[in-house]
């Protein structure tokens, strides 16, 4: 009896079966693999970012999108959150720039998205700072430079400022409030210049016309009475109102040029209008004009 003959499918379906289970060890991440981040964090906010890797298997580093990352003893491929590296027998080191770790608001903030499986974490602060907190909470370590150590974390957060940045903050309060003051009161210098003017103006043109600020208005008011008077009444007026609202009987017939009865007539027409009154308790009579019309 002859063996049976095996298509050649069956044979390349065979031979992915066995070579699976020798791909797939180099594929997973050991237990014993470590990722070590060490960041340097300059004045401007730059940081420098120096990863060693040891152990065997297939890792995903997260990177900024500024990095450009440089690996040496590993080979990897880019992903879409940063790049996937293969470890193999020996340890493996990559370093990148970055300025996206850090901001700046009130004070300075670095915020650094690291590897899932990181076993430790080191950031070197610049000099001159000042810690205000950190999260997860951290080690500060103060010798040469000072040290933030977060152990295993997948990210870690520095909140920090430099020595002067808040003195230097009030002064600048400073200097605006006295810029603002020194408005104000050139504002404020202005505004009366501008208010008294038109004030000076108005007493000057009262002072030519010999009337307050009412004069236009009561001139109106009292022209539209005398409109409705005969001629005679509107010289009678016209003659008081030359000579400051009063005068002597006998001198208003003479300036007037009236008649004497034409005068008594018309004298007694504008005292029953209540435009005009006579004083007759002395010899000479005054005759002047009332309030009530002056007020007009």
């Amino acid at each position: 009896m002859r063996a049976p003959v095996l298509k050649p499918v069956f044979i390349v379906v065979l031979i992915i079966l066995l070579t699976i289970p020798m791909l797939t060890p180099s594929l997973a991440i050991a237990d014993d693999t470590t990722i070590d981040y060490n960041i340097i964090v300059r004045q401007n906010g730059d940081s420098l970012v120096i990863i060693t890797l040891n152990g065997t298997g297939l890792v995903s580093i997260p990177l900024p999108l500024d990095a450009k990352p440089v690996v040496k003893g590993a080979v990897y491929l880019t992903s879409e959150n940063g790049i996937d590296v293969q470890l193999g027998e020996i340890p493996a080191a990559i370093a990148y720039k970055t300025s996206l770790y850090t901001a700046k608001t009130n004070n300075w903030i670095f915020d650094a998205q690291l590897s899932n499986k990181t076993t430790n974490a080191v950031v070197v602060m610049p000099s001159g700072a000042e810690v205000l907190d950190t999260s997860p909470k951290a080690g500060i370590i103060t010798d040469k430079y000072l040290k933030i150590n977060f152990g295993a974390t997948e990210r870690a957060t520095i909140t920090y400022r430099f020595a002067g940045e808040e003195k230097a903050s009030i002064n600048t309060y400073q200097i605006l409030f006295f810029i603002l003051l020194a408005l104000a009161v050139v504002l404020t210098i202005v505004l009366l210049v501008i208010k008294k003017r038109p004030v000076k103006q108005d007493h000057h043109a009262e002072k030519e016309s010999g009337n307050d600020r009412e004069g236009p208005e009561k001139k109106s008011s009292q022209h539209n009475i005398v409109k409705t008077l005969s001629r005679n009444e509107q010289v009678i007026i016209k003659t008081l109102t030359d000579n400051n609202g009063e005068m002597k009987r006998n001198e208003l017939e003479r300036l007037s040029k009236l008649s004497k009865s034409s005068l008594a007539a018309s004298l007694n027409s504008l005292e029953r209008k209540n435009i005009v009154k006579i004083d007759k308790s002395q010899t000479v009579h005054y005759v002047e004009l009332t309030d009530w019309f002056k007020s007009l």
